[in-house]
């Protein structure tokens, strides 16, 4: 049987209501940010100091913690590692696994590479500017698993999240 209208069209039925109980709810601690982190600042390796630049992207929040990649590289010096900062404000802490490299001295008039399988031990403090911008000092840690592989630098990261991807 069609519903009508007091002019006699017919009406669109009611559409049932659905409790609050059943219905789908994102959970804030699940939503995440996309970060995207550029650094700059001074590293230290066997090649001696020298200017250190890279970047970090990944993705997180701040329940569970992020998960970047990492490029940082230096005068004599090249490392890609991939990240898991565990969620601590404003303290932070990184781990990760990649590869680092470093330019040594062999001889006096001679260097070499050492490259390989690495590992980073980081830590930092985020200083919020906003809601979606940040600065991060940090001192980071590569270390080789190699004789004369380890570098580490003194940076400072400046970067943005965005608002929850979903």
């Amino acid at each position: 049987m069609v519903a009508l209208s007091i002019a006699g069209e017919p009406v669109e039925p009611a559409r049932p209501s659905v409790p609050v109980a059943a219905q789908k709810v994102t959970s804030s601690a699940r939503q995440g940010h996309l970060y995207i982190f550029p650094s700059l600042g001074v590293g230290f390796s066997d090649w001696g100091p020298g200017l250190s630049w890279g970047s970090q992207v990944g993705y997180g929040n701040e329940s569970w913690g992020k998960v970047l990649i990492d490029y940082l590289g230096m005068d004599a010096s090249l490392n890609v590692l991939a990240l898991y900062e565990p969620g601590f404000r404003p303290l932070y802490w990184q781990l990760g696994l990649g590869w680092v490299s470093d330019l040594y001295y062999y001889d006096e008039d001679w260097s070499r590479w050492a490259q390989g399988l690495g590992f980073r031990v980081g830590l930092g403090y985020n200083y919020a500017l906003g809601k979606y911008i940040m600065i991060r000092p940090a001192v980071e840690l590569n270390l080789g698993l190699k004789e004369f592989q380890s570098n580490w630098a003194i940076n400072l990261n400046f970067g943005f999240k965005t608002p929850n991807l979903w």
